[in-house]
């Protein structure tokens, strides 16, 4: 879980260059570590498939897509609109870029692979690929 204070700390960094707006900031450290609920999927797949098997169909897969940010945000869009709150939508702009923050962090700093793409029949995404540490 130190993953998700790091994540935490990198999207509350992010308020250097994200202009300021009454509700945003805590949306981006809330949506930094939103895709990492997914342990809560492997903790319970474990109890059917063994920790292994857990880990590879739930691991950064549904939670770290690219589809999951999007339907966030527009599910926050949708719900400004109907509820004329227009701090609804910020809220939800301030996930969708902590979570941006969040794969862009598991993409570049993390060895294992991410399903950018999820539910897309294309392969994680990886960039240390062929590299592994000693």
């Amino acid at each position: 879980m130190a993953q998700a204070g790091l994540h935490a700390i990198i999207g509350y960094q992010t308020k250097k260059i994200i202009p300021r707006e009454k509700h945003l900031m805590p949306g981006i450290v809330f949506g930094s570590m939103l895709p990492d609920i997914d342990i809560i999927l492997v903790a319970m797949g474990a109890l059917f498939h063994g920790i292994n098997n857990a880990e590879k169909l739930f691991h950064r897969t549904c939670t770290h897509s690219f589809f999951t940010l999007i339907f966030i945000y527009l599910l926050f869009a949708i719900l400004s609109e109907l509820k004329k709150n227009p701090s609804i939508k910020i809220i939800g702009k301030g996930i969708a870029i902590g979570m941006l923050t969040h794969y862009l962090t598991d993409t570049f700093l993390w060895f294992n692979s991410i399903d950018l793409l999820w539910p897309l029949p294309i392969n994680s995404i990886n960039l240390w690929q062929f590299w592994s540490p000693s």
